[in-house]
């Protein structure tokens, strides 16, 4: 029962919406051009786990979200890359950038794993093709450039990408501030119970054999 528990949390935020995004592999050689002037598309970073993170400066949810992409990219380093894309045009983003104004202050325009580019939400871009609607919208990659799904957390999808299980559950945790904090401590505290019960058979299995 716990670990069914866990598995759903699981699926629950790596879960794809499919009736709200359409992949198509041809997206891959769409090209924005970001903050330093490249023009980069999601083949360009074949070797990364790549979270394409589609926002605007009016967000809420997804200013909560991103403050915790310093930390994550921080953590990952040349593992993780963000392709952080707003519908709002690619100066005001690097004003943003530049101007480090709260609450947008904690943005790092300088790290080359995390790219800020603009949509202008043409058919030449990406938000028009998926039908984006809703932000924030995350898209996870692994690093063989393979479409994992839109997951509902970007930050959660990382962790448990790259980090595993435990990484994932500790995210949660501190996604609770404006996640579900019943699910969050739930799924947690379920994976805590996993691993205790499985030390207790190991410990009780090693008495038996001694």
């Amino acid at each position: 029962m716990v670990l069914f528990l866990i598995i759903l949390a699981t699926l629950d935020y790596l879960a794809v919406n499919e009736r709200k995004v359409q992949w198509d592999e041809a997206l891959k050689d769409v090209k924005l051009e970001n903050q330093f002037g490249e023009q980069m598309s999601i083949r360009d970073f074949k070797g990364q786990v790549l979270l394409v993170d589609f926002w605007f400066a009016g967000c809420k949810p997804c200013l909560e979200e991103m403050k915790l992409f310093p930390s994550l990219l921080e953590k990952y380093d040349s593992k993780l890359a963000i392709m952080s894309v707003s519908i709002e045009p690619l100066d005001y983003v690097k004003r943003l950038l530049a101007n480090k104004t709260a609450p947008w202050d904690f943005l790092i325009g300088d790290n080359p794993n995390w790219n800020f580019c603009a949509d202008d939400r043409s058919r030449s871009g990406l938000v028009q093709p998926l039908g984006v609607i809703e932000y924030p919208t995350y898209l996870l990659f692994d690093k063989e450039g393979t479409y994992l799904g839109k997951p509902r957390s970007g930050v959660t999808a990382v962790e448990y990408e790259i980090g595993g299980l435990l990484d994932f559950g500790v995210s949660i945790l501190k996604k609770a501030r404006y996640d579900y904090i019943g699910i969050a401590m739930g799924v947690y505290t379920s994976f805590v119970l996993v691993i205790l019960v499985l030390q207790g058979l190991l410990f009780l299995l090693k008495r038996q054999f001694r």
